[in-house]
């Protein structure tokens, strides 16, 4: 994915690449931002302490996250069925440290899809609600490395975090959370776009 157009596509807007519910009508593209503009998209909120910067020749978002919190971008999307896909690459890590896609209440409140980093010698796929985390089996990562994780929630409380090469992770959370991006937390970060989509 690196332009809208190649998601775009009838009977319901969304392109089978891009669609979570590909054999299913009435989905929507709410959001997809490339970061072609070299700002922070004028619809997105940053929350926490990171500092982002915006690359349009590269087409991305970059930020270096701090270990007080987590650092997110957000888009003030409702509905209870979303999908959020986002390509991201953990430049640094401290530990531990984590880079993913979110659903968030406010800035602190959430549920995300995220590569986490847990020591020096440990990483995975996790999906997390700030709280408690659920890791992927055999889902290891490697810094420098473009994933496209995706986090899909269906209904008022069931979350599926899923990345490209393979790893998938459920969980139940009851959260009300209608900002939807990416996070990261004491790490350096890049992500090249984010995508969001909602079913009916």
């Amino acid at each position: 994915v690196t332009s809208l157009s190649r998601c775009a596509s009838p009977p319901d807007k969304v392109g089978d690449g891009c669609d979570p519910n590909p054999n299913t009508s009435g989905d929507a593209i709410q959001t997809f931002e490339g970061f072609n503009e070299g700002a922070r998209p004028t619809a997105a909120t940053e929350f926490g302490p990171g500092t982002w910067t915006y690359d349009a020749i590269a087409g991305t978002a970059h930020v270096e996250a701090p270990a007080t919190s987590d650092s997110k971008l957000v888009w003030p999307i409702s509905g209870q069925n979303a999908t959020i896909t986002t390509r991201a690459t953990v430049q640094s890590a401290g530990i531990p440290a984590s880079v993913g896609a979110t659903d968030v209440a406010n800035a602190a409140v959430g549920v995300a899809c995220e590569n986490q980093v847990s020591s020096t010698t440990s990483t995975a796929l996790a999906i997390t609600d700030g709280t408690s985390s659920t890791f992927a089996n055999s889902s290891t990562f490697t810094e420098g490395a473009p994933y496209v994780l995706t986090l899909k929630r269906t209904g008022a409380s069931t979350w599926t975090c899923h990345r490209d090469d393979g790893p998938t992770v459920g969980r139940q959370f009851g959260v009300a959370a209608f900002n939807r991006g990416v996070i990261a937390m004491q790490a350096s970060a890049t992500f090249e776009y984010v995508l969001i989509v909602t079913s009916p």
